[in-house]
């Protein structure tokens, strides 16, 4: 005897939530997979296993991660991660010295003997907004960190000397690459020097 079936809205739902239930499962991984469990961790009252899962769909996560900026902006004084006073607008003038901040996500970590170190190299550029480049170098400082265990709370401040411009629009170009990873961003903000 076969079944038929007479209402095709409900095929289409139930292939539509085993596609979903199916892609759902495609895309668990070792954050997803470390999330749940810390989850469940929680809820069993087992608050020690929960952050052991935690942080390793932290370390997922991480690992995964383009290196990407959580925050990045021009700066008047930084003093640590967190603690800056942020520049008001973007004009400045030639030949000053503007400082940026900026936090990197998705950073390596090299170990070596007990410590663990997190290293970048940056390279600045000047342009025009049309991209004509007027200042360039590959290697304007390093930065590095050394400690006992992993911060995923580094941060960095670079101070760049403008070259003499004109007043108008321009764009500071910024690379950093992660020299234990050899993963690399560059973002781009916009500045003026001013009349």
């Amino acid at each position: 005897m076969t079944a038929r079936i007479r209402d095709r809205s409900v095929v289409a739902a139930v292939f539509a939530f085993g596609l979903l239930a199916g892609m759902t499962a495609a895309f668990a991984g070792p954050i997803t997979d470390s999330a749940t469990q810390a989850e469940q961790d929680l809820g069993a009252n087992k608050p020690a296993d929960a952050l052991a899962a935690f942080d390793a769909a932290t370390d997922a996560f991480w690992l995964a991660s383009p290196l990407q900026f959580r925050r990045i902006l021009f700066a008047d004084a930084v003093s640590g991660y967190g603690h800056y006073t942020p520049h008001q607008g973007t004009t400045f003038k030639a030949g000053d010295t503007p400082v940026i901040y900026f936090e990197p996500v998705g950073y390596g970590f090299g170990v070596s003997g007990d410590a663990t170190h997190i290293a970048f190299s940056t390279g600045i550029e000047i342009r025009t907004p049309g991209g004509l480049i007027l200042a360039k170098t590959g290697n304007l400082a390093d930065l590095e960190w050394t400690g006992a265990a992993k911060t995923r709370e580094f941060y960095g401040s670079l101070g760049v000397t403008l070259p003499a411009l004109k007043p108008g629009s321009y764009q500071l170009i910024l690379t950093l690459t992660d020299t234990v990873s050899s993963k690399t961003v560059t973002t781009t903000l916009p500045f003026d020097i001013g009349a």
